[in-house]
């Protein structure tokens, strides 16, 4: 493309060639495009495209509805995550057993998909703010209208799901959450922006938006904000965990700068700029908010030290020294962290001077935090919560770590539910229901044959599990 010029009353001025996406992804995103004109679109007037970065294509993408739509949104985002990863041997092969571990057990996704549209106990898609992809599910149990009325408050669980900060989404949380009703546990399921239409301080905004909103609004359903419980799964918990020192840093920090106005003026990590902030509350001093607060104002709404426990399930705690385990080029890093991967970590926000500044005033707010990780995990070494669970003690958190032998990346998700054995299910119940009375009737007959789950471990890119 030849460059064009403009004329003007002084010297020529060179127009840069206009940047233009790879042949595969303009030839599918037309024809993705057509299909979506074709779909009913939701909230056309909330949506707000954000301004394409400086060095890589950015597009808002409507919310659809139906399954054609969701498939046609999947199609899209695969396309155009294209040009951000190398597609080395390492890749395909990768890519090529995941395949093959979805084939293998894909009647156990279908189950998952098909109870996930079909329950009238799920509660879908319910917005907790203006942005793309604000959304949330809430699993109400059977005993929640004696909640409301006047029947003992029920307990929370607010859950985040992975998805490698890519393919995230509420619904893969299904199995957990239903089992929740089981027991009388309301579970909710928060979504968030995935990458590359958000970055890492915009997933924390969202996720700190969606927690704010259950604090204000789960008592409707009957829950009890005295006895709650916080939890992510893989890039879920990295997002949980981010979110929960970035609270607690900013409680701290607010509470001093009451005392001493003069002191503690570092700015605290992951600053990003919030252009939908409209609300008119008390205004922090300048400087002094972080990625969560930007969300809203309304930052005491809710403390950190209001749940029972955080967990987090085979977590990325340190996104600069887990990329080089994938093979990710340091500009996907830059781009998903706004080039400042040890401000937007747990881990090394752990090491910064402005938690040193507060550690100790920080540590007393958190809730006990519980991080599980398999040893065999292939795809997130255990080194990362290893690593994290020394920092956080080192800090003065209350911080008990769970490695499993033998376990993978997904087996308290994915395999261990399937075979009758529901980790995440027993530490809910222990957590809050305050004893291990309920224990016996986690343990089922499992909903899928072993031997198959074992080839599918096998085979997988996640570790195999001896099953």
């Amino acid at each position: 493309m030849v460059a064009s010029t403009i004329r003007d009353e002084g010297p020529e001025t060179k127009v840069p060639p206009a940047k233009r996406q790879p042949l595969v992804s303009r030839t599918v995103s037309r024809k993705i495009q057509r299909g979506l004109s074709n779909v009913a679109l939701e909230d056309r007037s909330a949506e707000q495209p954000d301004a394409p970065s400086e060095d890589w294509v950015f597009r808002s993408f409507p919310l659809v509805t139906g399954f054609s739509s969701m498939c046609l949104a999947a199609a899209d985002l695969a396309i155009r995550t294209v040009p951000y990863f190398r597609f080395g041997f390492f890749t395909v092969q990768l890519s090529f057993r995941l395949i093959l571990w979805v084939i293998l057990i894909l009647p156990v996704f279908v189950r998952f998909f098909v109870q996930y549209y079909s329950d009238a106990r799920i509660l879908r898609r319910i917005r907790y703010g203006s942005s793309e992809r604000e959304f949330l599910d809430v699993y109400v149990p059977s005993q929640a209208k004696a909640a409301q009325n006047s029947g003992p408050k029920l307990p929370v669980v607010v859950a985040i799901m992975g998805g490698g900060f890519v393919i995230g989404h509420r619904g893969y949380n299904v199995q957990l959450g239903l089992r929740c009703l089981d027991f009388g546990v309301l579970f909710v399921c928060l979504d968030y922006r995935n990458f590359p239409f958000a970055t890492l301080p915009e997933m924390v905004e969202n996720i700190g938006r969606g927690v704010r909103w259950v604090f204000q609004n789960i008592g409707t359903f009957g829950g009890d904000t005295s006895n709650m419980m916080f939890m992510g799964q893989s890039a879920g918990a990295h997002l949980g965990a981010m979110l929960i020192l970035e609270h607690g840093l900013l409680e701290a920090r607010h509470e001093l700068l009451h005392t001493a106005p003069a002191a503690h003026t570092a700015e605290v990590p992951c600053n990003i700029n919030n252009k939908n902030n409209n609300s008119n509350n008390t205004e922090i001093p300048s400087g002094s908010m972080s990625s969560v607060s930007k969300s809203s104002k309304k930052f005491d709404l809710w403390s950190v030290k209001d749940f029972k426990m955080y967990v987090g399930v085979s977590g990325p705690y340190d996104i600069e020294k887990y990329a080089p385990h994938l093979g990710l080029p340091p500009r996907v890093v830059d781009q998903l962290t706004l080039g400042h991967p040890d401000e937007c970590s747990p881990a090394p926000l752990l090491l910064s001077d402005e938690w040193r500044a507060l550690s100790a005033e920080v540590a007393g707010r958190l809730p006990p935090i519980h991080l599980f990780h398999g040893e065999e995990d292939k795809l997130v070494p255990a080194w990362s919560s290893v690593r994290f669970a020394e920092l956080l003690r080192n800090a003065g958190a209350q911080i008990t770590l769970d490695v499993r032998p033998g376990l993978n990346h997904t087996y308290a998700v994915v395999e261990g539910p399937a075979s009758g054995h529901d980790i995440q299910l027993e530490l809910i119940l222990s957590t809050l229901l305050g004893s291990s009375s309920h224990l016996h009737s986690v343990r089922s007959s499992g909903i899928w044959p072993r031997f198959l789950l074992r080839l599918a471990n096998k085979l997988g890119p996640f570790g195999s599990v001896p099953l």
